[in-house]
């Protein structure tokens, strides 16, 4: 699978993206500078990209699933710890080929300014006028023993600070399974 033909000229040729495959400096990107986030985008935002559209391919392969989803208006999607917005933008990708009629409402939540950037150029160029992304620019601190309270909260936090009448997809791309492999001491 590639990226479309339109998104993959942007971020290459305008927004300047390098392929440079790197596994050791991709586990923590908070503190990217822009030269790495370019990296990144040439690099992984591709697989992610790729990950987040099959994801959602396979979950509407159900008949069932599918038509729950195409009775949704507008279908909220938070993505929290949402990088540059690949594996957002490719579940986006995958229900707009759906149907082209549904509305998203994409809530994407990330600490680094320089990748909310990196969404913004990409939503302005690509997906304005298919779908609404909201960055938020904030941090999650979540503690291993209190998983699923402090993410409810955080959530609750979230939907009443921006008028959110609820989630119907919640996306933590790679972000939960690598902020425990960090802490636990595991490596790639």
């Amino acid at each position: 699978m590639r990226l479309p033909a339109d998104l993959e000229n942007y971020i290459f040729n305008e927004m300047g993206a390098k392929y440079e495959p790197n596994p050791r400096t991709v586990t923590i990107n908070y503190f990217n500078t822009e030269e790495q986030w370019k990296i990144y985008l040439g690099t992984y935002f591709t697989r992610s990209y790729c990950e987040g559209y099959n994801t959602i391919k396979i979950l509407l392969s159900n008949n069932v699933i599918r038509q729950i989803y195409k009775r949704i208006d507008p279908i909220n999607i938070v993505d929290i710890g949402a990088g540059n917005g690949g594996y957002a933008f490719g579940i986006v990708d995958a229900l707009l080929q759906m149907s082209s009629d549904i509305k998203i409402n994409l809530y994407s939540i990330e600490g680094n300014q320089l990748a909310i950037d990196q969404q913004n150029k990409i939503y302005d160029a690509i997906y304005n006028e298919k779908i609404r992304l909201t960055p938020i620019n904030s941090t999650v601190s979540i503690l291993k023993g209190r998983f699923g309270n402090d993410l409810n909260n955080y959530l609750d936090d979230i939907i009443n600070s921006h008028n959110i009448n609820g989630f119907d997809l919640i996306v933590t791309s790679k972000f939960i399974s690598e902020f425990y492999k960090k802490r636990s001491g595991l490596s790639y």
